[in-house]
């Protein structure tokens, strides 16, 4: 069994990504197949993601969003997702930030189906991120987004950094367009415009497939995410540094 996987980095974060590489390969018997949008990565750190998982590099040096309003802890390499649906070429693939750690079989996750709008993720569940409503409140053109993408007042919002993608959909649903389309119109990050794009249409992933380290702690727990400024490789004290750790490939 394939499963494609996709990651977006620059070259800060190329060294993290064998050890998000590691945890999937270590955990499934599936032929994992990687796609790598990247940012002025080293040969050196391609040759390091090579060891650990089959993986083919695109180059999205030249592509330019402008000068869009991104989170303190991101850059502008994770606004690279917007264009998985053009670029990655298999029907299905996951989607994970450099920030994750795999501790199951990824192959569950793959099998969770997706929306109409080809799309499964994690419901936001945070006071002020529960509905795309809420994640654009505070944007300067907040009200004019929420008309241009005819957002229900109810529609839920979702994180971003874990995605079951169904490329299929998402390419005959023009979402590579439409997303790149609000971020030039009103300079917003890839979390918001995908929302924009989806208005409330996905699939629930389970908690356990996305678990915000330092901000929820259910009792199952298959995929920690590390969102926010607190990365597992920067302190000991982070919560579950250790399980990021362990993945660390010998040679890396």
């Amino acid at each position: 069994m394939k499963i494609p996987i996709c990651v977006a980095c620059d070259e800060h974060q190329a060294k993290y990504v064998p050890v998000l590489l590691n945890s999937v390969v270590k955990n499934t018997d599936a032929d994992i197949r990687v796609t790598v949008l990247s940012r002025g990565i080293s040969e050196a750190d391609r040759e390091a993601i090579r060891r650990v998982a089959d993986s083919r590099f695109v180059d999205m040096t030249e592509v330019s969003y402008g000068n869009p309003k991104l989170l303190k802890h991101t850059t502008v390499s994770t606004m690279d997702r917007l264009f998985i649906p053009d670029i990655v070429e298999y029907d299905k693939v996951i989607y994970l930030d450099v920030d994750t750690i795999v501790d199951a079989d990824i192959a569950e996750l793959y099998a969770v189906d997706t929306s109409d709008k080809g799309l499964a993720a994690k419901t936001s569940s945070m006071r002020g991120y529960r509905t795309t409503a809420e994640i654009c409140e505070r944007q300067p053109r907040a009200v004019e987004m929420l008309r241009a993408a005819q957002i229900k007042p109810d529609s839920q919002s979702f994180n971003a950094g874990v995605l079951v993608m169904d490329l299929d959909k998402l390419w005959k649903n023009d979402f590579t367009d439409i997303t790149t389309g609000y971020v030039e119109r009103f300079g917003i990050n890839d979390q918001i415009a995908i929302s924009l794009y989806a208005n409330g249409d996905f699939v629930e992933i389970p908690v356990a497939w996305n678990v915000f380290v330092r901000q929820e702690d259910p009792e199952e727990k298959k995929l920690y995410h590390w969102a926010g400024p607190y990365k597992p490789w920067d302190a000991e004290e982070v919560p579950f540094a250790d399980v990021w750790k362990k993945y660390i490939p010998r040679s890396t």
